[in-house]
């Protein structure tokens, strides 16, 4: 299971529904959002969540589906774990700790990384656009235009800029 937004054409396109994969829309509200978490999982328990957003609640509405026995790991710290079941393991995932020697976030995200579409697995990156100056790049961030995608910008290129 995973929420997405905008970027949902994309993420459907790394899913495979005949194994149970599904996306969920974020945009049709917290309600729904733990209504179709909780039909997803059915009435298999949840065991594992790696909270991607760790703002605006978003843990709120992965404790629906949380057992008490589960962990949940999240990208910020601080995060106010009181709508959790009691006995739900926490953690916070640090971008950098995935790149360490002897880690376990390293541990994880290696195995995900080896079952990419290249070696027959589920997941993917996206691929970078190119070709857009830093301006137009930063207008479409800022009007949040840029979603499910980065940017790669050759600074050095952008017109007008003086060394």
């Amino acid at each position: 299971m995973c929420v997405a937004g905008r970027a949902s054409d994309f993420v459907e396109s790394l899913l495979d529904k005949s194994k149970g994969d599904v996306a969920i829309d974020y945009r049709g509200g917290d309600d729904l959002i733990r209504r179709q978490l909780k039909e997803a999982a059915g009435d298999k328990p949840v065991k594992f969540a790696l909270d991607a957003i760790s703002e605006h609640n978003s843990h709120i509405k992965i404790a629906a589906v949380l057992g008490a026995a589960s962990k949940i790991t999240f990208v910020l710290p601080g995060i106010d774990s009181s709508a959790l079941l009691e006995g739900v393991e926490e953690n916070v995932t640090w971008v950098a700790s995935v790149h360490g020697d002897n880690s376990a976030e390293r541990d994880l995200a290696s195995s995900l990384s080896s079952s990419s579409p290249a070696s027959g697995g589920g997941l993917a990156q996206r691929p970078p656009l190119q070709g857009y100056t830093g301006r137009t790049a930063l207008d479409n961030l800022k009007e949040g235009k840029a979603s499910g995608f980065k940017y790669v910008l050759r600074i050095a290129e952008t017109a007008g800029l003086k060394r």
